[in-house]
């Protein structure tokens, strides 16, 4: 049995529940694995491997989330501690279809339970304020998926089934901006002001402060949506996910110009840029899901693990949103 143990190395040191982290550790003898435990904050985590050098384990839902602690015990033989991540659960119980969104002015989050295409529920869209408490709004969007906000803090939202672009009031009712959009998913404001719109069928739409509506560039067609952003250079990034494991990143010029900027990634879908000014894209890299960092020459490495990541935004507090099909969390930096 073991005597010394200890975790040299955690990848990544960030995780919403579910994640996989990949431990590096030392002083493990070959009949250790069976009696090996890891624990996040004294929870056990299930180990999905355990070699005399790596383990790979899976996060537990903790009940605060947070800054946390890993630690490796074999029979009562402690390890060293580490320090990670693990995101906290902000709410559950919704449909998310595209990026959260976070209002510029006040910090409070805007999530979704969209449905599916065609379905019209009571309560489709939600704010998250700061402290927690949620509010629905007060008229349901039909299948609402992406969220922006304007320079003078607006909020727009694409409505799939019905092909609109909402803008909404600050009292939360709405008017349709823009129509005959075809399936619009992502959207995404502009240095230009205007408002890019992802039809997952096969285009990104631009449209003006006014609601006049332009083709500005045509991509492969998506089996569930398009996902937009601006880069801090002003060009559009896209993503396209299909059923292939190594799908593009797009690069999107002012004049409409496409050009792949990063290949490889597994079913890329939401992405954000962040105050570094990386790319942060809901994807697989090298078989490991979560969010994946994305320098400007496309370098990528994961960033945070995660299972069923759909979309991200990043709050005022620098701290990273990412939101799975049903739940969204906050990960601290």
């Amino acid at each position: 049995m073991s005597t010394n143990i200890s975790i040299s190395n955690v990848s990544p040191r960030r995780s919403i529940p579910g994640g996989e982290l990949l431990i590096e550790t030392t002083g493990l003898h070959a009949d250790d694995s069976l009696q090996a435990e890891f624990l996040i904050d004294e929870q056990n985590c299930f180990a999905t491997a355990v070699s005399t050098k790596r383990a790979v384990i899976t996060v537990p839902e903790l009940e605060e989330g947070g800054r946390s602690h890993l630690a490796l015990s074999i029979n009562g033989v402690r390890s060293n501690t580490l320090p990670i991540v693990v995101g906290r659960k902000l709410l559950d119980g919704l449909h998310m279809v595209a990026n959260p969104a976070v209002d510029p002015f006040d910090g409070s989050l805007m999530v979704t339970i969209s449905g599916s295409r065609g379905q019209q529920l009571s309560e489709t869209l939600f704010r998250i304020e700061t402290d927690g408490t949620v509010y629905p709004f007060p008229e349901a969007v039909m299948n609402p998926t992406g969220i922006a906000f304007d320079r003078n803090g607006r909020m727009f939202v694409s409505a799939r089934a019905t092909g609109e672009i909402l803008c909404f009031s600050e009292n939360g009712t709405y008017t349709v901006h823009a129509s005959n959009l075809g399936i619009p998913t992502g959207i995404a404001f502009g240095r230009d002001d205007h408002l890019y719109v992802g039809d997952r069928t096969g285009t990104i739409h631009r449209v003006s402060p006014d609601g006049e509506v332009t083709n500005f560039a045509t991509l492969e067609p998506s089996v569930a949506a398009y996902h937009l952003a601006i880069g801090p250079e002003g060009r559009l990034y896209v993503t396209t996910p299909g059923f292939g494991g190594r799908d593009l990143i797009y690069r999107i010029d002012p004049d409409g110009s496409v050009l792949e900027f990063v290949r490889g990634l597994g079913r890329p879908q939401g992405l954000a840029f962040g105050g570094d000014g990386l790319l942060y894209v809901a994807a697989s890299c090298g078989g490991r899901r979560g969010v994946v960092s994305v320098t400007s020459t496309g370098e990528a490495e994961l960033a945070v693990a995660g299972d069923g990541i759909i979309g991200l935004c990043f709050a005022p507090t620098g701290s990273l949103i990412v939101a799975t099909s049903d739940a969204v969390y906050s990960v601290d930096r």
